[in-house]
């Protein structure tokens, strides 16, 4: 057999990899999130786990192959280990001159290996400032006086030509980094040109489908094509399920005890720190406008840049507004079906109308003195009426008209069917009070079940500019989403 440490494949060293490969291991682990990285560079071409080194890279640039040997250490690198593997990487160099760059990972590093990784990195930081001048030889002095104390068998100008170092978290951590492994690959992996509107769910899978077509490839080259195929295939399987399934939105609004409610979400509206369930806050309009219902309407966008899907299911907790807002962002005009958790049941925005519905039994009240737009009060589920008259008082707002909605009958138990129907009854009071006085703004007070409110935000359209206003303990109402439904 060859010698040990020569360029060959069947060596000891090439092959103890594959001998003693079994399981998922940190090297593995290393390869997966590091995939989205390499992808990043257009020249790679290839990678291979258990290789000449524990992962080999090929690059192709202006016609010419640039290969890269790794050593991933899953343990804090010491300076005679240092030295072991500079030795190694010195003999593969003069073995393969092909190999350019050398590279060993650690999981933690020796203070005086952290010092020459530090000097590497300012050396180069400074060439293009320093090249050529008496600064740079002096560095380089220094550098190789580094080399000479760590024992080195490389010359100075070797290292900072051919050689890195990496001390990894994840390798460090492993395997309680899964998680951040996984948070690295899918923040990476949206950074690729053709993945921008990816959902993490999706991403998720192609992460589980990575890590196992690398076990199942040990010893084999991974092409970047037949890599990007294993993301893409994942993603089409995504889309395919949650054709069927529906993309899934969570409300972590009020601060959900339940952590692991989120995980299987396509998205998390995350506006805990906007929000206070025991005051009630609601952020300023200007927050709505600004940061909000912008996220919003770029989640709108990922979700329909995903495919065809237009199934959309809504769970969690949240303001009345968030719910209006949310509904409105996914309305039914842009071709969404909703479906929404109420209370452990699952309303559909499709559901066939009950015969509940909303009347206004003094008509259109115009009170004159002039005022701006048209107050709507609507009682679902109790009197809005008291309150508004606080906020009015409190805030010293002054309406052109009136109109207040409250529901035929009672319902006992309200259903989605009953929810369709009271957003259609909504909507066919705004329009006429629009086309009949052009009102500019319709500022709305409302009491709803959340799911309601969902599917009144989803149906409403061609009412002109809502002003929504969000219920508080104390002080009536104060103004939130403000939603362009023209």
């Amino acid at each position: 057999m060859s010698d040990t440490n020569d360029a060959s494949l069947l060596g000891k060293q090439g092959m103890g990899g594959i001998h003693g490969g079994k399981g998922f291991r940190a090297q593995d682990a290393y390869l997966c999130v590091k995939l989205p990285y390499w992808f990043a560079d257009p020249g790679f071409t290839h990678a291979l786990n258990e290789g000449s080194g524990d992962i080999d890279l090929r690059y192709e640039r202006a016609g010419r192959v640039e290969r890269h040997y790794l050593q991933v250490k899953d343990h804090p690198i010491s300076r005679s280990e240092f030295r072991e593997v500079v030795e190694q990487f010195r003999i593969k160099h003069k073995a393969d001159p092909e190999l350019r760059r050398f590279i060993v990972v650690g999981g933690g590093l020796h203070d005086d290996v952290k010092a020459f990784q530090r000097a590497l990195a300012r050396l180069r930081g400074a060439a293009v400032m320093h090249e050529g001048s008496a600064t740079e030889a002096a560095t380089l002095a220094d550098l190789q006086a580094l080399v000479t104390d760590l024992k080195l068998p490389v010359t100075a100008g070797w290292a900072l030509e051919h050689l890195d170092i990496e001390d990894s978290e994840h390798v460090r951590t492993w395997p309680n980094s899964a998680a951040s492994l996984l948070n690295d690959f899918v923040g990476q992996t949206l950074s690729l040109e053709g993945f921008e509107h990816a959902l993490r769910p999706g991403l998720v899978r192609a992460y589980q489908a990575v890590q196992a077509h690398v076990v199942n490839n040990f010893g084999v080259t991974l092409s970047r094509e037949d890599m990007l195929d294993v993301v893409r295939r994942a993603m089409a399987d995504f889309r395919g399920q949650t054709q069927a399934e529906g993309l899934g939105i969570f409300f972590d609004v009020w601060g959900d005890p339940d952590a692991q409610a989120r995980l299987a979400h396509d998205a998390v509206i995350d506006w805990r720190e906007h929000f206070d369930r025991e005051t009630r806050l609601v952020p300023p309009v200007e927050t709505w406008t600004q940061v909000l219902q912008p996220e919003l309407a770029e989640l709108q966008r990922r979700f329909r840049a995903s495919g065809t899907n237009r199934h959309v299911t809504i769970r969690g907790q949240a303001p009345l507004s968030v719910g209006l807002a949310v509904g409105a962002a996914f309305s039914a005009v842009k071709g969404y079906r909703l479906t929404i958790e109420q209370r452990g049941a699952l309303w559909a925005s499709d559901a066939a109308p009950s015969a509940a519905r909303v009347v206004a039994p003094a008509g259109l009240e115009l009170p004159g003195g002039g005022g701006q737009g048209l107050c709507v009060e609507l009682s679902g589920i109790r009197a809005v009426r008291r309150k508004v008259e606080e906020y009015a008082q409190a805030s010293g707002a002054h309406f052109a008209a009136r109109l207040a909605l409250r529901m035929e009958g009672e319902l006992s138990a309200w259903t989605a069917a009953d929810a369709v129907a009271v957003a259609e009854s909504v909507r066919r009071h705004l329009i006429a009070a629009h086309d009949e006085h052009g009102f500019d703004e319709v500022h709305l007070f409302f009491a709803l079940p959340l799911g309601a409110a969902v599917l009144l935000g989803h149906r409403l359209n061609s009412v002109g500019v809502v002003q929504a206003y969000e219920e508080q303990f104390v002080g009536g109402y104060a103004p939130s989403c403000r939603l362009n439904l023209r």
